[in-house]
């Protein structure tokens, strides 16, 4: 009986060992091929820069920006890259629109009360007005129109 036990835990510890050493290994092959497509898209914005004499200045923040874009998008999924919620109905559709941004919405004054007082066209303005960009800190968004 203790032969049997001894031999059962020394199948399942080398099994389990096994188990650990592919996960490793598999873990270690993802990471290896993200990096590698990583570091050829880089070398393809350095090559595209250089080609086109960009300055040193403008250089890192484009570096940065496109760092900071691969950031992002490791952290947040967007909507487009959920490809079964392109098979759900447009009402449900919009019930997860509604539940994402209204409650941003509400934040504001004037939104909250046209959300409290014309609720249906709060869901659409929910559901066909709005879109999601994460941006840069050092992002312009808003500039002055040059004069001519």
């Amino acid at each position: 009986l203790e032969r049997l036990y001894a031999l059962l835990l020394i199948c399942f510890s080398f099994m389990f060992q096994i188990w650990m050493v592919s996960s490793m290994t598999t873990a270690m092959t993802h990471l290896e091929i993200v990096s590698s497509k990583r570091s050829s898209m880089f070398s393809a914005l350095d090559r595209f820069l250089t080609l086109h004499d960009i300055s040193r200045e403008l250089r890192l923040k484009v570096h940065r920006s496109a760092h900071h874009s691969i950031l992002t998008n490791e952290r947040h999924t967007s909507e487009d890259t959920v490809e079964l919620l392109q098979l759900i109905s447009e009402p449900l559709l919009i019930r997860l629109h509604v539940e994402m941004y209204a409650p941003v919405l509400r934040v504001c004054p004037l939104l909250r009360c046209f959300m409290l007082t014309d609720a249906a066209s709060a869901r659409r303005f929910c559901h066909t007005a709005i879109s999601v960009d994460y941006v840069h800190k050092d992002d312009l968004i808003f500039a002055e129109l040059e004069k001519q």
